[in-house]
């Protein structure tokens, strides 16, 4: 979902298998289907999709656009690339795994940025600072393991979670 929606998509559909085929009692599953769509409504993949929405909507996204050229290091490739996004004052940027981002805050014009680590697994997003504006900042991520979203905000927003 952040890969799509970061890269300028308009929404995300969570799926899942029997869900996409509505497959019930008495239909014939296509694939692997091994249970029927309304046992599967409560898998875990389906409600972290209330945490993509609550991060969409912390910020005014509609005006955003995919902006890579923030990420001033690496940016990975196939299934470890990062992803930006930015709006007129903050990025989301997704880090499918475990490392450290340079990142240019300048496209957000603002003298003084905020930096957020938000958690998609848990929809927590944890303050990392207020920093410089001007410069190039260096982030990691806190603690190993896969999906994180670095915000960062113009601190004058006075933006929170």
């Amino acid at each position: 979902a952040y890969w799509a929606l970061f890269a300028g998509a308009h929404g995300h559909t969570y799926g899942c298998h029997p869900v996409w085929q509505m497959l019930g009692e008495g239909r014939t599953p296509v694939g692997n289907a091994r249970n029927y769509w309304h046992r599967v409504l409560d898998l875990p993949g389906a409600w972290d999709m209330i945490h993509v929405r609550n991060l969409m909507e912390s910020r005014p996204r509609i005006t955003g656009a995919p902006d890579p050229a923030m990420i001033v290091s690496d940016r990975g490739n196939e299934v470890n690339h990062l992803q930006a996004f930015r709006g007129e004052d903050f990025a989301f940027i997704y880090l499918p795994s475990n490392r450290s981002i340079t990142v240019d805050p300048v496209p957000l014009k603002a003298e003084r940025i905020r930096a957020w680590w938000f958690n998609p697994r848990t929809g927590v997003a944890e303050k990392i600072g207020d920093f410089n504006g001007t410069s190039p900042h260096i982030f990691r991520t806190p603690v190993a393991g896969v999906d994180w979203v670095l915000v960062i905000d113009n601190a004058a927003m006075d933006y929170h979670f």
